[in-house]
Parts: C-alpha cells; structure tokens; sequence
C-alpha cells in the first residue's frame, strides 16, 4: 500500500514512473534516510520557492 502511495504521488508530481520512484526509495533506503522525509522535503521545495530540494547525491 504504501509502495502504491507513493507510486501515485510521484506520477502526479512529476510524471515519472514507478521506476524512477523506487530508484529513489532504494537510494534512500542505501543511504539510512526516510523514504517520507526525503519525499516531504521535496513537496515542500515545490510548494516554498526558498526552500532547498533535497539531494541524493552525498556531499564529501
């Protein structure tokens, strides 16, 4: 279900596919971040314009 949720939110927002979206959450998941963090950051960063979008790529 949650897989099915966030399936559906990435499509609305950005028009990726599931694909793309579990590239994202194995990243995360590689990475010991929340899935639901990194997602809320991003939403957020589309919504506030001052607001940073997060990264995936890890900074040295």
């Amino acid at each position: 279900m949650f897989y099915q949720i966030l399936m559906v939110l990435a499509n609305l927002l950005w028009g990726h596919s599931g694909n793309s979206l579990l590239t994202v959450v194995q990243t995360c998941r590689r990475q010991g971040r929340f899935v639901i963090d990194f997602f809320a950051q991003a939403i957020k960063a589309m919504v506030h314009p001052n607001v940073l979008a997060p990264s995936l790529i890890l900074q040295l």
